[in-house]
Parts: C-alpha cells; sequence; structure tokens
C-alpha cells in the first residue's frame, strides 16, 4: 500500500475541472434534475408544511409538538424524494470514482447508469445506516454522562455535557472518515465490501479528514463566491427582497411563487455551482483510493 498527499488528494477536484472542464456542465445538468424533482414534490405534496416549520422556526420559543405535526405531514413527500436523491447522487458517486480511476470510459460527464450505479446506491445506504446507528449509540451514551453529571453537581453536567456531545460527534465523523473510501473501493472492485474499505483506511485518519478538510473549505468559499455572484447580478435585475427570497427563504406554497424569474434564475446558477462543488467535494476520496491502491494509471489522463 501507498501513502498519499492529503493536499493533493483535497484538490483533485479542481484539477479535473482544469483537466476535463466538460464534466462540470454535465453534472450541473444532473444537479437541477435532482434539485427541480425534489423540489417538485415539496411543493406539490408539502409545502403549506414546510412553510409552517419554517414559521414555527422564527418563533422566540418554537412548540415542539407543532413542529413534529408539521413534519409528519412532510413525510409522505420526504418517502418520495430520498429513492430521487440516492439514484442521482449514485449516478454522480459513481462518475466520480470513474473520471479518476477509468478516465478513458467517458460517457455524458462520466456518467452512466449500470451495475456500478447500482452499487453506489446500495454502498451509499449502507454506509447511511451504518452512520446513523453510531449516531444513536453516541447519543444515547452522551445523554447516559449528561444525567450522571447532573446528578452530581448541575454545573457539572453542562461540562460533562459539552464534553459528551463533542466526543460523540467526534466519534461519528471518525467513522465517516474511516468509511470515506467504500464508494471508490466499491467501483473499483465491483463489490460492496464494507470491512475492506475500513482496512485502507486504517492508520490514515490524519490525512484523510485533512484532505477532506480542504475540499470542504474551498467547495464552502466557492459557494459563498457563487451565491455573492448571484446577489451582485440579481439585486439589479430583481431586486435586493426577492433576490433574497429566492436564495435564503423561497416560498414553496405553489409552484408559481417557488419558481418567480428569480427563483427560476436561482436555481439555474446553483446547479452551475453545484455541478462545480459536486467534483470538488466527491473526487478526493476515489483520488485518494487510487493512490493508496498504488494504481499505475496516472489519475488524470
Amino acid at each position: 500500500m501507498s501513502e498519499f498527499s492529503a493536499t493533493d488528494a483535497g484538490l483533485a477536484g479542481f484539477r479535473i475541472l482544469r483537466e476535463k472542464p466538460m464534466v462540470m456542465p454535465a453534472w450541473a445538468i444532473v444537479s437541477l434534475a435532482i434539485s427541480i424533482l425534489s423540489v417538485v414534490v415539496m411543493v406539490l405534496l408539502a409545502g403549506p408544511a414546510l412553510m409552517e416549520v419554517q414559521e414555527i422556526a422564527k418563533a422566540t420559543t418554537p412548540d415542539p409538538e407543532a413542529m413534529v405535526a408539521a413534519y409528519g405531514r412532510m413525510a409522505p413527500a420526504l418517502l418520495l424524494i430520498l429513492p430521487i436523491a440516492i439514484i442521482g447522487y449514485s449516478v454522480l458517486y459513481a462518475a466520480a470514482s470513474r473520471i479518476v480511476l477509468r478516465p478513458a470510459d467517458r460517457g455524458f460527464g462520466w456518467m452512466k447508469f449500470g451495475a456500478d450505479e447500482v452499487r453506489q446506491g446500495l454502498a451509499m445506504v449502507l454506509v447511511f445506516l451504518i452512520l446513523t446507528g453510531v449516531y444513536l449509540v453516541a447519543a444515547l451514551a452522551a445523554g447516559v454522562f449528561i444525567a450522571l453529571g447532573a446528578m452530581v453537581n448541575p454545573a457539572l453536567g453542562v461540562l460533562v455535557g459539552l464534553l459528551a456531545v463533542l466526543g460523540a460527534l467526534g466519534i461519528v465523523v471518525y467513522v465517516a472518515v474511516r468509511l470515506s473510501l467504500v464508494s471508490p473501493a466499491t467501483f473499483a472492485t465491483g463489490r460492496v465490501d464494507i470491512r475492506a474499505a475500513w482496512q485502507l483506511t486504517k492508520g490514515r485518519f490524519g490525512p484523510l479528514f485533512g484532505a477532506y478538510l480542504l475540499a470542504s473549505v474551498l467547495g464552502i468559499i466557492v459557494s459563498v463566491v457563487g451565491v455573492g455572484v448571484f446577489f451582485l447580478i440579481g439585486i439589479p435585475l430583481f431586486g435586493l427582497g426577492n433576490t433574497a427570497q429566492a436564495v435564503f427563504e423561497p416560498n414553496m406554497t405553489s409552484m408559481a411563487t417557488m419558481f418567480p424569474p428569480v427563483g427560476i434564475a436561482y436555481y439555474i446558477w446553483n446547479a452551475v455551482l453545484s455541478g462545480v462543488t459536486s467534483v470538488i467535494f466527491f473526487t478526493p476520496a476515489p483520488a485518494i483510493y487510487r493512490q493508496i491502491t498504488g494504481g499505475e494509471q496516472a489519475v488524470f489522463d
């Protein structure tokens, strides 16, 4: 097994965008399709409930019972959005591995739909279930420590609570990083093997975390700058209030209120940003996998 450069891995997405610029518009189209389908489902099936959630959250003392009831009304829409997200992101995750591990296998933006994508969907669901289980166990353990600390002294309970929450969060992050090579390993080997992917990350948590942190920070910067550019263009065209509402608080009561001209413009612009940030976020893991498994073919052809 070879080692890898966290910096090179964190910048893998930028190299791909420079060397293979046509990946961005292709991924932007798929990102737009995922976003539009999800939003249409939410607006048609749960628009009023979603607006109710936004109003409850604004209250000085939000009503938890009203919040739970509103989320309950949103459940059917969320259940329909879940397979849309799984299918869409399975295609993108497979494309991220394909562009790094099999760059000659082009397709539309290195995207296809076949056995590789089905396995990516299965791997994604398994990792989600594992992380959910880890989170629940960690949260339960944190709750026990908080209760014990509060029994001794209320002030101690607050301190213990803070440490317990940070510890639970750290455990979830650790497991997520250790499982981060499941996607490229599944693509490369043609089978979902959680244990093998876990072994690949053994003793490499620090560099892995550094690579993903670098990619995340850079991706967030790109997103923030992109939203800023939209404001610069949108304010003269649509006004400050309409532009801000489209970005931060879209009115999902109906299709007409969700997609006024400024809303349509923002969704198209956001798709372009997603095409860029998805490459930045998704390609470090396959780049790391290729380096540590000692692949003979260069990552970027």
